[in-house]
């Protein structure tokens, strides 16, 4: 974890950005120079990453969200349920943003939005398809 709070900090120094960490689990003065919230409800983490210029994370749903309100983002892939975070980038093709002990495969990351929504709308609709059938069985 701390290798990618180094990445974010640098990446937030370099785009001259303000960072916001967001964790529930490691200990809140150990990173005494950067802002940061214990604990959000979910409406405020996903409004969080909605108003981001750019998202450095550890979390699936976070990843997930990035995706879905096209941020530019990051994810360290040593995580537990790693396979989850490395299939949403292999199906959006954006394997690029992974993180690893905090060093990025890809610091210039330019992304074709057109592109991961095609790729991810068949899964989108799909979803939607199986709500309808499970609420009124058609």
């Amino acid at each position: 974890m701390d290798s990618t709070i180094t990445f974010a900090k640098e990446l937030a120094r370099k785009a001259h950005k303000k960072l916001l960490l967001l964790m529930d689990k490691d200990i809140p003065y150990k990173y005494v120079t950067i802002s940061h919230l214990k604990e959000v409800d979910p409406m405020l983490f996903i409004s969080y990453i909605y108003y981001a210029d750019c998202i450095v994370t550890n979390s699936f749903h976070a990843t997930a969200f990035s995706i879905l309100f096209h941020k530019e983002f990051y994810v360290e892939t040593v995580v537990k349920r790693r396979e989850r975070i490395l299939n949403l980038l292999n199906l959006t093709g954006m394997n690029d943003r992974g993180l690893e002990n905090g060093k990025a495969t890809n610091t210039q990351v330019s992304t074709n939005w057109q592109s991961v929504d095609n790729k991810l709308q068949p899964w989108i609709d799909d979803s939607i398809d199986y709500l309808k059938f499970i609420t009124t069985g058609l």
